[in-house]
């Protein structure tokens, strides 16, 4: 089972004010085949993936009893 957070919802809220839609299914995406995987802050997952032609996303989330809860999501501008 894959569950959101209120975190992540709220997040989904601000990126769009920023101006970068970011949809459930690109974040299941870059989860599920990321760029990059690594650990973070309290030893959660973070996957790296490209957002669109300018940004990358970067989802952090935790497996718990073989549910994955998406917590944090984060965009910076691509220097590529």
């Amino acid at each position: 089972m894959i569950r959101f957070t209120d975190h992540a919802r709220r997040k989904f809220k601000v990126l769009r004010d920023l101006g970068l839609e970011v949809e459930e299914h690109k974040v299941l995406e870059i989860v599920r085949k990321p760029s990059i995987i690594g650990r973070g802050w309290k030893d959660r997952l973070m996957a790296t993936g490209p957002l669109n032609s300018t940004h990358v996303l970067c989802v952090i989330f935790e497996k718990q009893n073989g549910n994955i809860s998406r917590d944090v999501l984060s965009c910076k501008e691509s220097t590529v």
